[in-house]
């Protein structure tokens, strides 16, 4: 329903069925690790982006945290959006 919307699966893999929390109801303890080989599709993506001046990626944070709070909004609202212009 919501292809861009990230989510957390908290069921184990052999579960009949998988359970998906949405992300924004979840936290990231403090010193909470992502342990696992970061897929090949986003590596390059996370390389430019790390070689970016810092106050463009700032820009860029900024734009996406704005984003989110629309989706964020739209959804407890019940509205639906047919796109989003990144």
């Amino acid at each position: 329903m919501f292809p861009l919307a990230i989510g957390v699966r908290v069921s184990p893999r052999n579960a009949p069925f998988k359970v998906i929390v949405p992300g924004e109801l979840c936290d990231v303890l403090p010193g909470q690790l992502f342990k696992k080989k970061l897929p090949d599709v986003f590596t390059g993506e996370m390389v430019k982006f790390a070689a970016m001046r810092p106050s463009d990626r700032l820009d860029k944070i900024k734009a996406a945290v704005t984003i989110w709070i629309l989706f964020t909004v739209n959804v407890k609202a019940q509205l639906v959006l047919s796109s989003l212009i990144c």
